[in-house]
């Protein structure tokens, strides 16, 4: 499964007065006519619940900003945790 992202080009002015606040949720990608695991993929993503089945995970938050136009002087923000259910 590939991650799945948005590419919003909007101008926000943020900081500690003025947050930028995104609800959590599950995104994704597979191709579903080649990937072995498309049915598990589709009722995961399903189900907006965040219950993981057992197993080991890695949950990912990323955030792109730009400075000045849409896409100049990108930073990318990225953090990940390894999970096991058991």
């Amino acid at each position: 499964m590939d991650a799945l992202f948005t590419y919003d080009c909007e101008s926000r002015e943020i900081g500690p007065a003025a947050p930028i606040v995104v609800d959590y949720f599950k995104s994704g990608g597979w191709n579903p006519s080649h990937d072995p695991n498309a049915a598990f993929y589709e009722g995961f993503f399903a189900d907006r619940d965040f219950i993981l089945p057992a197993g080991r995970w890695e949950v990912e938050a990323w955030a792109r900003f730009a400075v000045e136009e849409c896409g100049l002087y990108a930073i990318d923000m990225r953090a990940a945790v390894v999970l096991t259910v058991e």
